[in-house]
């Protein structure tokens, strides 16, 4: 193998590299980003779920109702109950819904 070829070779796959780096520090960013959502989300249920059981069973009986309604109807038209976030919502829903149920 010729030197330019060597040379040639030698740079790309520093190109290669640095690329690979690259991808890893945004797979980094987007983990860590990932993670800061679902705490927050997990924290605003927490919180909506300690709200809501305060409340007298007429205003929780009217959540629970309001939280059975297809998703279409919680997010509107444009999301199809089949799409991944339509029942990522129904079983949301379903799960706070039920946590709302008073206690026999």
């Amino acid at each position: 193998m010729a030197e330019t070829e060597q040379k040639t070779l030698l740079e790309r796959a520093r190109l290669l590299v640095g690329t690979l780096d690259e991808m890893t520090g945004l797979m980094a960013v987007l983990r860590r980003q990932q993670l800061e959502q679902e705490a927050y989300a997990t924290v605003t249920r927490l919180a909506l779920g300690a709200l809501l059981r305060a409340q007298p069973e007429e205003v929780r009986a009217r959540v629970a109702a309001r939280l059975s309604e297809p998703p279409e109807g919680l997010l509107g038209p444009g999301t199809p109950p089949d799409s991944p976030l339509g029942r990522a919502v129904l079983e949301e829903a379903r799960r706070m819904a039920a946590a709302l149920a008073p206690e026999r």
